[in-house]
């Protein structure tokens, strides 16, 4: 008979599979708005997107993750993962009411991204709510991470987290290979043997997010219209967030 670890764990494979057939939903809904604008976005908008969100990333992970820490309960996230994993592999309880608490403040983020997105976006301005918009995605994964018992301050974990980022944020065959990645980046840091490079992979999830995004940020620096920019980010948040928390609650289960 299975215990509720592994029924846990297959409800997270069932999830996992269901995410991977909507990766397509942000393109289709806003499909008649990027058609319009997609033949005059600047041939050099790629580049600058890709500088922006490497810089976003760099100056969040140097210089903001103090000012994170400070936003949300982070001692008492970690204090509740170990009173509740004393508890969790024997009662189910536990888990779903550690997994409610987690999910009622993911809304809160996502709440504020709506705000600022839009607000942003119905001003026309389109690449300097970058950091900004990185900040808050890092700190729904810092929560994520926290809640489960991981810690996120270490470079290892940093490469873990932009992973994740990757692979919530690619389609098809590439979220395929991203997913294989980090099963192996799992394996080899649970083994101590990863050997991290922010650097690099701060630089290839830049590449990702801008080459996903590139569409939808031009629209967002675009007056009226930008509104469907900030309505991207709130479903690109939600789309990591959804990935994250459902790779994060895995690894947890997987480590009891």
């Amino acid at each position: 008979m299975e215990n509720h670890i592994e029924k846990e764990l297959k409800r997270i494979e069932t999830r996992e599979k269901a995410i991977d057939k909507k990766t397509g939903i942000i393109e289709k809904k806003v499909n008649s708005v990027m058609n319009k604008v997609e033949d005059k976005i600047p041939d050099d908008l790629m580049e600058k997107l890709e500088t922006a969100f490497y810089k976003g990333f760099k100056v969040v992970f140097e210089k903001g993750m103090g000012i994170i820490d400070k936003t949300y309960d982070k001692e008492n996230r970690s204090m509740d993962f170990r009173a509740y994993k004393a508890i969790i592999d024997k009662d189910n309880e536990a888990l779903i009411h550690l997994r409610k608490r987690l999910n009622k403040s993911l809304k809160r983020d996502l709440a504020f991204t709506a705000a600022e997105g839009t607000g942003l976006g119905i001003l026309g301005i389109g690449l300097p709510d970058i950091p900004v918009f990185i900040g808050v995605v890092l700190r729904s994964i810092y929560k994520i991470a926290s809640t489960y018992g991981f810690d996120y301050s270490n470079d290892i974990e940093k490469c873990y987290i932009l992973k994740l980022i990757s692979g919530a944020m690619t389609r098809g065959e590439e979220r395929e290979r991203t997913d294989k990645q980090i099963r192996r980046m799992e394996y080899l840091i649970d083994n101590n043997i990863y050997e991290s490079d922010l650097d690099r992979e701060m630089k290839r999830t830049a590449g990702v997010m801008a080459n996903e995004l590139l569409t939808f940020k031009f629209v967002q620096g675009m007056p009226v219209a930008g509104v469907v920019g900030g309505y991207i980010n709130v479903k690109v948040l939600n789309r990591i967030v959804i990935y994250s928390h459902l790779k994060y609650e895995r690894r947890c289960l997987e480590r009891l």
